[in-house]
């Protein structure tokens, strides 16, 4: 007879999160690569069969599903993630520079996105 193994929710929430990361990315791009609204609209603009409204469901839905099991994998995770970042505290606050160097960096997009700057909104504009 075979032993019934209990399902097991952290993995199944791990590899959930990876799948939808990779849904995420993939409906990124093709979002970014598409046609603007009207235009996939009349042209009636296909990718892999899809339009571009449901990619934009696509993507939205698996964001949505994606930040709810992110923060069951945090649950789950909680104490490792706590116990690694205990850890890495003492190396993390002697890495001022670096730490320094990031929040600047993130600070500059975050700023520069918003005040629609180049090389920023060429992204944007290309896309």
């Amino acid at each position: 007879m075979l032993a019934t193994r209990s399902f097991h929710w952290k993995v199944f929430v791990s590899f959930y999160v990876v799948w939808s990361f990779l849904a995420l990315a993939v409906s990124g791009v093709v979002l970014y690569v598409a046609p603007p609204g009207r235009i996939a609209n009349w042209s009636v603009w296909r990718l892999l069969l899809l339009s571009k409204g449901q990619w934009q469901a696509v993507h939205t839905l698996v964001a949505l599903l994606f930040l709810v099991a992110a923060g069951f994998h945090l649950y789950f995770n909680w104490k490792v993630l706590l116990a690694y970042l205990k850890s890495k505290l003492h190396a993390g606050v002697r890495m001022k520079r670096e730490l320094l160097t990031a929040s600047a960096a993130a600070a500059l997009l975050l700023t520069a996105t918003i005040g629609v700057l180049p090389p920023f909104s060429t992204v944007m504009t290309v896309g």
